[in-house]
C-alpha cells in the first residue's frame, strides 16, 4: 500500500535495500538539513521530495506504473527534475530492466513536453516560465553554465548568513552537497551523475540562489550524509542535531518575519 508519508515510504524502501540502521539515519539527515523546514510551509519541495521518494521505492517493486507515474509529474513539479531520467537512462543502456527504463524515460519526456505545453497554451510561449526568472533579484540564466569566472565570483560573493544573493549558508551547503556527491559514486554510481546534474546546474545558473531548498530533495545525498552520522560519536552527533535546529529555528523565524 502507498503510504502518504514520503518519509515512510523512503524508510521502507531503505530497509529493503540497506537496512534498518541505514534507513533510520537516511531519514535523520532528512530531517536535519537546513532547507527541512520548506517541507511545512506550501513549497513545491514537498511534492517534490513525496515523487522522487516514489520512484525510487517502485523502481524495484512489481508495480511500475507507480514509478512511471512518478517520474511524468517529476518533470512537471521541479525543471530540475528532468536530470532524474539519467537514472533510467543509465539502467536501460546497462540492459537493467529495459522495458521499465524505456518506460520511465518516456514519461520523464512526456512529462516535460506537457510542462512546456502548458506554458505556450497559457503565456505564449513554451519559455515562458524560464524568461520569468529574469525578473528574479540573482536573474538566473542558463548561459551562466559556460561562464565559469562568473560561477567562482558568485561563490565567494558571502554577504550574510542567509539572504538571497550573498547567503553563507546556501554556499556552505554547496561544499557540503560537493562531497556528499562525490561520496555518492562508491553507492551507486548513477546516483552520483543524476544528483551532480541536480545540484551543480542550478548553482550555476542560479548564482546559489536558495541552493539549499535544492539539497533538500536531493534524496541521494542523504545516504552519505546517514553514514556520517552513524560513524560520529555521541556527543559530537548531538551537538549537530542541536546545530541544525537551531538553524532551522532561524531560517523559520526570518520567513516568517519577511513575510
Amino acid at each position: 500500500m502507498l503510504h502518504p508519508n514520503p518519509a515512510v515510504i523512503l524508510f521502507r524502501s531503505c530497509s529493503a535495500s540497506f537496512s534498518r540502521e541505514t534507513a533510520w539515519s537516511v531519514v535523520l539527515a532528512n530531517l536535519l538539513l537546513p532547507s527541512s523546514m520548506s517541507f511545512w510551509i506550501g513549497f513545491t519541495e514537498s511534492l517534490f521530495f513525496f515523487l522522487y521518494a516514489c520512484l525510487l521505492a517502485f523502481s524495484a517493486a512489481t508495480r511500475p506504473w507507480l514509478a512511471w507515474g512518478s517520474a511524468f509529474v517529476l518533470s512537471l513539479t521541479r525543471p530540475v527534475g528532468i536530470f532524474l531520467l539519467i537514472l533510467p537512462a543509465i539502467d536501460g543502456l546497462l540492459g537493467v530492466r529495459r522495458r521499465f527504463s524505456v518506460g520511465c524515460v518516456l514519461a520523464f519526456l512526456a512529462g516535460w513536453m506537457v510542462y512546456f505545453g502548458v506554458m505556450w497554451a497559457c503565456l505564449g510561449h513554451p519559455l515562458a516560465g524560464w524568461e520569468a526568472q529574469k525578473l528574479h533579484v540573482n536573474q538566473p540564466s542558463l548561459r551562466y553554465v559556460a561562464d565559469l569566472p562568473n560561477f567562482l565570483g558568485s561563490f565567494v560573493h558571502v554577504t550574510s548568513l542567509h539572504d538571497p544573493t550573498g547567503s553563507f549558508l546556501d554556499r556552505l551547503m554547496f561544499v557540503g552537497a560537493f562531497w556528499g556527491v562525490v561520496r555518492l559514486w562508491r553507492w551507486k554510481p548513477a546516483w552520483c551523475l543524476a544528483t551532480l546534474a541536480m545540484l551543480l546546474i542550478p548553482a550555476m545558473t542560479n548564482q546559489f540562489l536558495s541552493f539549499s531548498r535544492f539539497t533538500v530533495v536531493a534524496i541521494p545525498l542523504l545516504f552519505p550524509i546517514g553514514e556520517l552520522f552513524l560513524k560520529t560519536p555521541w556527543p559530537w552527533l548531538v551537538f549537530g542535531i542541536l546545530l541544525a535546529m537551531a538553524v532551522q529555528y532561524h531560517l523559520i523565524s526570518q520567513y516568517c518575519s519577511s513575510g
